[in-house]
């Protein structure tokens, strides 16, 4: 299970080997941990959220700057543990937030808790957002569940193709129809001075695809093999 292709919309960050790290080192299918982000701040690197305190948050996942955990120190708190409202605490929490890395590394353990304590990745987040309450009755559950359906939008897919020889153009147009090659591909001639086209056989039937057209698919022809 894994992740392709997720970048951060401000700052252009590159996150998916970060993603698929801490889904490998915690367990849990990254898919879920992207889902967060989505949710939290639609992956933005450096997101804020400023509202009355204790809702002062920032980065991909806006942890609260109240109960921010000891990863965050040095920060000066209250006899209770929770971090006081100070300037310098919020500029603390928001420097370590804005860092796509460390906010991915410092939800990754507390997501993979909430994951083996409530079962589902929407559980998991609504109690994220809102611990004291299930999450049928969170508010902020249609979100969560807008970004689990975005989130699989990132997912990588693997095709039985994978080891047949045919060129990647032929497989990309084939798996957005959604079918795969076979077997391998043959080269058949087109016309005089033309390139030859690709022939390539699927589980519904033979495609062609020439570089003269694209790439673009023809077919099928024939009943598959």
């Amino acid at each position: 299970m894994s992740v392709q292709g997720v970048v951060t919309r401000d700052t252009g960050r590159d996150l998916t080997e970060m993603l698929n790290a801490a889904g490998e080192r915690y367990g849990f299918d990254p898919v879920g941990l992207l889902a967060g982000a989505i949710a939290e701040s639609n992956l933005d690197e450096h997101s804020v959220r400023n509202g009355v305190w204790p809702d002062v948050s920032f980065g991909l996942y806006h942890p609260a700057v109240k109960w921010i955990g000891p990863e965050a120190e040095p920060l000066n708190r209250a006899a209770d543990g929770t971090a006081l409202d100070t300037v310098a605490n919020r500029m603390r929490v928001r420097d370590l937030s804005w860092d796509a890395e460390w906010a991915i590394n410092y939800v990754a353990p507390r997501y993979a808790k909430l994951l083996e304590r409530w079962g589902d990745p929407l559980e998991a987040w609504s109690r994220y957002n809102k611990p004291a309450i299930p999450g049928e009755l969170n508010p902020n559950r249609a979100n969560y569940v807008r970004a689990l359906a975005r989130a699989e939008e990132y997912r990588t897919v693997s095709y039985p193709d994978d080891g047949v020889h045919a060129s990647n153009e032929i497989k990309e147009k084939l798996h957005a129809i959604g079918t795969y090659a076979s077997a391998a591909s043959r080269f058949v001639p087109v016309g005089e001075g033309l390139p030859e086209a690709e022939q390539v056989l699927t589980p519904k039937g033979y495609y062609v695809s020439s570089p003269v057209d694209g790439w673009g698919l023809t077919g099928p022809f024939g009943a598959a093999e």
